[in-house]
């Protein structure tokens, strides 16, 4: 793949990366800080356009967050690279949602993804 056809992909997964975090924003009811998940989405792209190789069964690369206002942002990332179907994500910040727990569990990203936040 050329270096003009990756930065033209990071810049589409951005894009749609802010239509989803925006959706989930809006429709979670609950303050979600928006300009903390917005300010790592290029970020965030970058790294799982093209570096982080997230292999699931045979983990090689890990994501350490410990930016807890940009969560949004990183569920964003994982939902467009296919690791959180949407009827998950759409439970962010909803009353009883167990989102954590079913990223670890039913999605087994606890070998790929550690959240270490405190704002």
């Amino acid at each position: 793949m050329t270096k003009a056809k990756k930065h033209k992909d990071i810049i589409k997964l951005a894009k749609q990366m802010r239509k989803v975090l925006l959706e989930v924003s809006l429709n979670c009811g609950e303050p979600t800080h928006i300009g903390g998940g917005l300010s790592i989405v290029d970020i965030m792209a970058t790294l799982y356009g093209d570096i982080l190789n997230l292999n699931l069964k045979n983990p090689k690369d890990r994501f350490i967050l410990s930016k807890g206002h940009g969560f949004l942002g990183l569920l964003s990332a994982l939902h467009c690279k296919g690791y959180i179907p949407k009827n998950e994500l759409m439970k962010f910040q909803t009353n009883g949602s167990e989102l954590m727990v079913v990223l670890a569990k039913v999605y087994h990203l606890a070998s790929v993804l550690q959240l270490h936040t405190k704002n």
